[in-house]
């Protein structure tokens, strides 16, 4: 056995255990969309399971798209940075960040975006795939 062959077994088993709740909330959701489908709207097994698999697919490339950010972002409140404050005090420090991050994970994405939840209770998270958003409570209590 050579060494890619084991990195590839230990990738694929390290794949299903991260994500052991997700493939199982997967099956049960889309069974159960399929299931109502058919016994609600469409007869027929293989066109019911088409539409479900289609529109699944459909939502998952909407959440994963620029769409998918904007409407996280609006769900969660977030808005660009718009005072000055905000600007001179994140700006600095999500680009340090950044960098750090750039260098241990090359193919982060480039155009990630900071922005800001007017909260006040401090937390900071990442939203969709091109934001990172700090609560305005962090912000007026945290010191750089």
């Amino acid at each position: 056995m050579d060494f890619n062959s084991i990195k590839a077994k230990y990738l694929n088993v390290k794949f299903l255990s991260n994500n052991i709740l997700y493939i199982i909330f997967f099956f049960i959701y889309f069974n159960l969309t399929w299931q109502v489908l058919r016994l609600f709207f469409v007869k027929d097994v293989v066109i019911s399971f088409l539409m479900t698999a289609i529109a699944y697919f459909a939502s998952i490339s909407t959440a994963l798209s620029i769409i998918g950010d904007y409407i996280l972002r609006f769900i969660n409140g977030a808005r660009k940075l718009e005072t000055k404050r905000e600007k001179e005090y994140l700006i600095p420090l999500f680009t340090d960040v950044y960098e750090e991050a750039k260098i241990k994970y090359p193919n982060l994405e480039k155009d990630i975006e900071i922005c800001i939840v007017d909260a006040m209770h401090i937390n900071a998270f990442a939203t969709g795939r091109r934001t990172v958003a700090v609560t305005k409570g962090a912000v007026e209590s945290l010191s750089e």
